[in-house]
């Protein structure tokens, strides 16, 4: 896709040095844009509907049953963000645990990650990085917003000096030629 100039591609990633005794391993996060995967492993869990007589159904958004099920189907979700947007620099990571067909392994991934010697503070900028990839924070949507706004002020204002230069030019040229003919 292009936007003006600009070709968009996937290639937002971001790197994610930890330190693991020593030693320092690179892990990239990148974005998961493929979410069909995610639907088709894990379809959304359905709330149950109530029953109110004269057709009057309505879906029990409120069922302890259904939230659990919907908390249990979110954490998923970030096993699955995580699972699929990580990787490390050199493309060798395997895991032991995780089987990338088994949503229901996906969960194992910060176990296995903990198990080999990253601490949960690790763990948990892994899991920002992958975080910040996948979704755009209020302060960055607003800090572009106001980029943008900027942006039209100033090229309005150019345009209004512009206008404004055009004019007084306009005015010079025509009290000129005023004067010219007064000479004459």
């Amino acid at each position: 896709m292009e936007i003006g100039d600009v070709r968009l591609d996937n290639e937002v990633k971001k790197v994610i040095p930890l330190p693991r005794g020593d030693d320092w391993y690179y892990f990239i996060a990148r974005p998961v844009v493929k979410m069909d995967t995610f639907e088709a492993m894990c379809p959304p869990p359905q709330p149950p509907t109530l029953n109110y007589g004269k057709g009057r159904i309505e879906k029990n958004l409120g069922d302890p049953f259904y939230l659990d099920a919907l908390a249990e189907h979110n954490q998923r979700f970030l096993d699955f963000l995580v699972v699929q947007g990580i990787s490390v620099a050199d493309e060798t990571m395997k895991w032991n645990t995780v089987d990338l067909n088994d949503i229901s392994t996906y969960c194992n991934w910060r176990t296995e990650i903990v198990a080999s010697g990253f601490s949960p503070v690790c763990v948990q900028h892994m899991v920002e990085a992958i975080l910040a990839v996948n979704t755009v924070s209020d302060e960055a949507i607003e800090a572009a917003r106001n980029d943008f706004l900027a942006g039209k002020r100033r090229k309005r204002a150019s345009e209004l000096l512009l206008e404004a230069e055009a004019d007084t030019i306009q005015s010079t040229e025509s009290a000129n030629d005023g004067e010219s003919s007064l000479q004459a």
